[in-house]
C-alpha cells in the first residue's frame, strides 16, 4: 500500500540522529497534520532548527520539507482510496484506538463520495434540477431512514424561493401523493428502495400519471420499477450495520449536487439574495443591540 512508503522510511531508526528520531516519531503520530504544517511551525513544535528538518527530509530522499509534505499528502489520499477491505457496514473493531477510528471514518467517507462521483448519472440530476428551477416547485418523498437529509435538502431549496413540499411526518407520504399536482417535479429519496409507504406513494403517482425521479442505492428495490428515472448511488452498505455512515455521506453528496445545479441556474439572482439576506440579518442584529 502506498501509504507505507514514507512511514516505512521513518522506521529506519538506525541511521537517524536523536533529533531525526524525534522528527520521525512526530511525523508518524501526526501525519495528517504534518501535510499542511509550515516548516516554521514544525520546527517550533519540535524545538529543533529548520535546517535540521530540511536535512532530515533530504535523508529520506526529498529536496526539502515542502516536497515531503506533498508526497505524504498523496500517499494518505491513496491510502484512503485503496482501502477496499474496510467493512462499510461495520468499519470499527473492538481494539481500535481513537486515531484508527478517525482514519477508518475518513476512508469510509472518502470511498462513499469517490464511488458516488464516479458512477452517478449526472444527466438525471441535471434534468430534475432544470424542472425544479423552471417550475419553482418540488415534491420530495423520503423514508424514515432518509428523512433527515431530505429535510435538509428541502430547506435549502426553500431558501432559493422554491416551493418545496415534504410531509412533516414520513407516514403522511401517501396522503402527499394523493394531493400532489401533476405540474410539480417529484423526487423520491430511498437508499434501500423498498419501503412500503414509499411503494404505496409510488403506485399512486403512477396511477395519476405523475412521473418521479428516484435517488436510491445499489439494491433491486421495488421503487425502481415505478420511477421515470433513477440516479443510483453505487456505494454498497449491507445489513447489519452500526449506522448509516457511508450511505448518508453518499446521499448527502448527491442532494448537494442537485441543489448546486438548481442554484447555478440562477446564479446571479441567488447570490444577490444571499447578500441581501445577510445584510438584513446584520441590521436586525444591530437594531437588537440598541
Amino acid at each position: 500500500m502506498m501509504f507505507m512508503r514514507i512511514i516505512d522510511k521513518l522506521k529506519e531508526r538506525g541511521s537517524f540522529t536523536p533529533a531525526e528520531n524525534q522528527i520521525a516519531e512526530f511525523i508518524r503520530e501526526n501525519s495528517r497534520d504534518v501535510v499542511s504544517m509550515p516548516l516554521d511551525q514544525m520546527a517550533e513544535k519540535l524545538y529543533v532548527s529548520k535546517s535540521t528538518i530540511i536535512r532530515f527530509c533530504k535523508k529520506l530522499g526529498f529536496h526539502g520539507h515542502k516536497e515531503l509534505c506533498v508526497q505524504l499528502a498523496k500517499e494518505l489520499n491513496a491510502f484512503m482510496a485503496a482501502d477496499t477491505e474496510l467493512n462499510a457496514s461495520m468499519p470499527l473493531e473492538h481494539f481500535d484506538d481513537r486515531r484508527v477510528i478517525v482514519d477508518k471514518l475518513a476512508a469510509l467517507y472518502y470511498r462513499a463520495v469517490s464511488e458516488t462521483y464516479q458512477e452517478v448519472n449526472l444527466d438525471v440530476l441535471y434534468r430534475l434540477a432544470r424542472q425544479i428551477r423552471d417550475r419553482k416547485s418540488a415534491a420530495v418523498y423520503a423514508s424514515d431512514e432518509d428523512y433527515a437529509y431530505a429535510m435538509s435538502f428541502a430547506v435549502k431549496l426553500s431558501s432559493l424561493g422554491i416551493q418545496t413540499d415534504l410531509s412533516a411526518l414520513p407516514e403522511y407520504t401517501v396522503k402527499q401523493s394523493l394531493y400532489q399536482t401533476a405540474e410539480t417535479p417529484s423526487l423520491m429519496i430511498s437508499y434501500r428502495g423498498n419501503e412500503q409507504v414509499l411503494l404505496q406513494a409510488a403506485k399512486i403517482l403512477n396511477e395519476r400519471k405523475i412521473p418521479f425521479t428516484l435517488i436510491s442505492g445499489p439494491f433491486p428495490g421495488g421503487l425502481k420499477r415505478y420511477a421515470a428515472e433513477t440516479a443510483e448511488i453505487s456505494f454498497y452498505e449491507p445489513e447489519p450495520r452500526i449506522a448509516a455512515l457511508g450511505s448518508v455521506t453518499a446521499m448527502t453528496f448527491i442532494l448537494d449536487i442537485l441543489f448546486a445545479y438548481v442554484f447555478s441556474m440562477d446564479f446571479e439572482k441567488n447570490t444577490a439574495n444571499i447578500k441581501t439576506a445577510a445584510e438584513m440579518k446584520k441590521k436586525l442584529s444591530e437594531s437588537g443591540r440598541q
